[in-house]
């Protein structure tokens, strides 16, 4: 009886992590299946539907980005050019990059934020930007460590790359792993 009874908590632990996950939407490159297949088996996915639109991000003249939908649970839209001119490398960052964003406005609790932000010792708030926020914007430290930790490569070998738009580094004394171990409890 026992034996039954941990089977189906463990079941029912499975199914309950399925359903919040993403589900993908839209016209998908092969290679992009490939990289959100193997994010998932190691990241956390957004929740609710994520719709892919293989096309520039509509209003600033940016080549990739995440528009939430509200209340933001629900999902949202991931614009990524397909045919950009950059590596390979460089396009899978973009789009774990993006997906980070999306895990960020879907699933990352207040309390969350700010365990992220003690970490990496930053006094602001998540959403303050201007001459008083922190700089990088601190969703974009998020979405590029996200980006990080889903590619298996340290965020600081990515400065000054193609794949690091952002000046950030988690401080050396912290490392990546505190940071994706964070990540990955959402």
């Amino acid at each position: 009886m026992r034996l039954v009874v941990t089977v189906l908590a463990a079941l029912a632990l499975l199914a309950g992590a399925q359903d919040a996950r993403a589900s993908f939407r839209g016209y998908l490159p092969p290679e992009w299946g490939v990289w959100i297949a193997e994010a998932k088996t190691q990241m956390p996915m957004p929740r609710g539907t994520v719709k892919i639109s293989a096309s520039d991000c509509p209003g600033p003249s940016t080549s990739a980005c995440w528009r939430a939908d509200w209340p933001f649970q629900r999902g949202g839209t991931l614009y990524m050019a397909a045919g950009e001119e950059r590596s390979t490398f460089a396009r899978r960052f973009v789009l774990l990059h993006e997906i980070g964003h999306a895990v960020d406005t879907t699933r990352l609790t207040t309390a969350l934020r700010r365990r992220f932000l003690r970490l990496l010792g930053l006094g602001c708030s998540w959403w303050e930007s201007g001459p008083r926020g922190c700089k990088p914007y601190p969703p974009e430290i998020f979405a590029e460590q996200y980006a990080a930790c889903a590619a298996g490569v340290p965020r600081r070998s990515l400065l000054g790359t193609e794949a690091g738009f952002y000046p950030y580094a988690p401080p050396l004394w912290l490392g990546d792993k505190p940071l994706c171990d964070l990540i990955r409890s959402v």
